[in-house]
């Protein structure tokens, strides 16, 4: 059968790419696939999708339903099941699953829908028991780490429904500082959420705002400049904004557009390399940006 995956279905490891197909977890490199066992994570509703998120080093791959309530950590070499997620059943429906990796191979996650943890991703350990402010008014959504690994930005919202971003001092978080969950509220705040997002440095985020994409300092939460670029998924590299718009991806230096490549639709970023893939598993790597070609292509037939 033909390689299938869906928009957040994908995800970059040292070497290749790891996709979730027809409910088996799948490593692909240059050329060549690998399967690696079966996951079960299942979609029970029509606003629900999978998304994969993988470890820097590789070695760990979070499975998840996006707009639904769970997903698990699985050891990619092996297969093997190293932590369940759970965010609850409290609305979890508006919302991508909260996780991400970071540090040496650890994992933030929901476990409520007002709640972050960390665990130890290859034990499964929770590193974060603490108490919290159960009345903290706010729905977690996708979490983006830094480039250093500092913050966490965190989108999601908050009654009566507002779109929110807050930003997590991670080392605060980790010492157990008071309320810091509740963070710090960054940038604009329009009627909605789930807004793409990706970090240029470790002090700027760009997000998709009200028609534009806004750049914000972190952690001020000011917004230093607004450009008149395309609605679409967003990732960086080395300075460069990309966007996954609607007649292909856009370069941009951030703030003025420097090319497309018309017809490439990116779903996943190699933040390493800089590479972009889209479903096909057909890549571009940054280098070539100057060029209308995309490069190379993975995977063949399952």
């Amino acid at each position: 059968m033909g390689v299938g995956i869906g928009a957040r279905g994908l995800a970059a490891v040292p070497g290749g790419w790891v996709a979730l197909v027809g409910g088996e977890l799948v490593e692909f490199g240059d050329g060549w696939w690998r399967a690696r066992g079966r996951v079960g994570v299942s979609v029970g509703h029509p606003r629900e999708s999978v998304g994969v998120h993988a470890s820097a080093s590789g070695r760990f791959v979070a499975v998840v339903v996006d707009h639904g309530e769970t997903g698990v950590v699985v050891e990619l070499a092996t297969g093997a099941v190293t932590l369940e997620l759970d965010r609850g059943d409290y609305c979890p429906g508006p919302t991508l699953f909260p996780v991400a990796f970071v540090g040496a191979d650890l994992v933030v996650a929901a476990t409520a829908w007002n709640r972050l943890d960390l665990f130890d991703a290859a034990s499964g350990e929770l590193l974060s028991a603490r108490e919290v402010d159960e009345e903290l008014d706010f729905f977690h959504g996708s979490i983006h780490p830094s480039p250093s690994g500092r913050w966490l930005l965190v989108d999601g919202w908050m009654w009566q429904p507002v779109g929110v971003q807050v930003a997590i001092d991670l080392a605060a978080w980790q010492a157990g500082e008071p309320a810091a969950e509740a963070a710090r509220e960054v940038g604009p705040f329009p009627l909605d959420w789930n807004r793409p997002t990706t970090w240029l440095d470790d002090d700027t985020i760009a997000v998709q705002a009200e028609g534009t994409v806004a750049l914000v300092d972190i952690p001020s939460g000011e917004t230093t400049a607004r450009i008149a670029a395309p609605d679409g998924r967003l990732w960086s590299h080395e300075g460069l904004l990309y966007i996954a718009a609607a007649d292909g991806l856009e370069v941009w230096s951030p703030t003025e557009h420097l090319h497309r490549v018309d017809g490439f639709h990116p779903i996943a970023q190699n933040p390493a390399t800089g590479a972009l893939a889209d479903a096909r598993l057909r890549t571009w790597l940054p280098e070539n940006r100057l060029h209308d070609s995309v490069l190379g292509q993975a995977g063949g037939d399952l």
